[in-house]
């Protein structure tokens, strides 16, 4: 369900950017049976599932590269919708794009840490971009 979000949040973003381009990432997503099987290995442990004697369900698995995925799905979603938002505005009025940024910046640092390190390469073109705007590159 999460993975379910993340792409929906990505295609959201897109689609209001270009209807095009929304609609290829909603066809690639829906032809590709490798992100759907990566996210179901998004398992936590779940004293839940203990409880109901289901160790093959709170042991399953966790992917470190499936975590980071998701997250830089989700910084990729933000970045955009903040692109989307403040797109033919002068620099005095994008400052105020801080929650966007922030949110994208979030989601690579959360990947990066408690996923899979190399997910921060991923976060470089909204840093470059977040460094352009408030400091009028």
């Amino acid at each position: 369900m999460w993975s379910a979000f993340t792409d929906a949040h990505l295609y959201d973003a897109l689609a209001r950017r270009h209807k095009l381009v929304g609609l290829l990432l909603l066809i690639f997503l829906g032809m590709a049976p490798g992100l759907f099987v990566a996210s179901t290995s998004i398992f936590f442990f779940s004293p839940f599932l203990f409880i109901l004697s289901c160790p093959q369900l709170v042991f399953a698995g966790f992917l470190p590269s499936t975590f980071g995925m998701t997250f830089v799905t989700l910084a990729y979603a933000y970045w955009i919708h903040n692109l989307n938002r403040y797109e033919g505005t002068s620099v005095p009025q994008k400052q105020f794009a801080g929650m966007e940024f922030t949110t994208s910046i979030v989601c690579i640092a959360v990947a990066v840490l408690l996923g899979w390190p190399f997910c921060g390469a991923m976060g470089i073109p909204i840093f470059i971009d977040f460094v352009a705007v408030y400091h009028d590159i």
